[in-house]
């Protein structure tokens, strides 16, 4: 069920972008585009293949020029309910962006 969940959020944010040209890491002839992952934090994922979720989400933003007018990126959780991790304009740096993914807590399906 993992493995499904990450394919299809692959599959949407890689329908939603446009002007995109990636070759060998490049992909800084992005125009704009807006990315919000949605990532499962129920009980059934389990925590290594939340990590797994993380690092992949990271991965993908180190290709990308980051920033109003440029990348944007957001996160929400869901478990039980969903969760806004942070909003496309919460963070304007890549390395702000990846320190926030970095330090996303598994939810494990539990409430706050």
């Amino acid at each position: 069920m993992g493995k499904l969940n990450m394919l299809l959020i692959f599959f949407f944010i890689a329908s939603n972008l446009y002007l995109v040209t990636c070759q060998n890491n490049d992909c800084e002839n992005v125009t704009v585009a807006d990315i919000v992952f949605l990532v499962d934090g129920s009980s059934s994922i389990g925590k290594s293949n939340f990590e797994e979720m993380k690092g992949f989400m990271q991965s993908f933003v180190e290709n990308f020029g980051i920033g109003s007018g440029m990348v944007q990126i957001g996160v929400a959780q869901f478990t039980d309910k969903p969760y806004n991790e942070f909003a496309l304009n919460s963070y304007s740096t890549k390395e702000e962006i990846l320190k926030a993914i970095n330090n996303l807590k598994y939810r494990d399906g539990k409430k706050d």
